[in-house]
């Protein structure tokens, strides 16, 4: 794991959640990172907690889980640069997913008012950050539609 905590603005620009953010929008989230670090097996959150932070994965990697009494679902592997939680942010709604550490794994968290900050002071930034998660969640759904078709033929 690496010493240096805080993103660089040339490395979120690189990251699908800040495609387009301007040079002065990507400093603000720069600056507003704050650094986690999950061991293997740790929980994240659990579906249905009330959710107020973005995330995006330095490095490691975490899985999406429906955990049910009868059974637990993958829905998702995330790798370092995927975004996530930001379902929550779009619906207003508790967590949908349990997010697992599947090894030690290190994370950016942003909160949500921080976004909401942005629709007030840098509407250009917070609308291509809007985009891009909803590129994001149609990218999803698209995967979600076509394993559905191959798992019923």
């Amino acid at each position: 794991m690496h010493a240096m905590t805080q993103p660089s603005p040339e490395i979120l620009s690189e990251l699908p959640l800040f495609g387009g953010v301007p040079e002065l929008g990507l400093k603000r989230f720069t600056e507003t990172a704050s650094f986690r670090v999950l061991k293997e097996g740790e929980l994240l959150y659990e579906e249905g907690d009330p959710s107020r932070e973005l995330f995006v994965i330095k490095s490691g990697e975490l899985q999406a889980l429906k955990i049910r009494p009868e059974y637990t679902r993958k829905l998702a592997m995330l790798k370092a640069g995927d975004f996530f939680g930001e379902m929550s942010f779009v619906d207003m709604m508790p967590r949908s997913a349990t997010v697992k550490a599947t090894q030690d794994t290190e994370i950016w968290v942003w909160p949500y008012t921080l976004l909401r900050e942005m629709y007030v002071t840098d509407m250009k930034c917070y609308t291509l950050l809007v985009m891009n998660i909803a590129r994001e969640i149609s990218r999803r759904l698209r995967r979600s539609d076509e394993s559905k078709r191959s798992n019923s033929r």
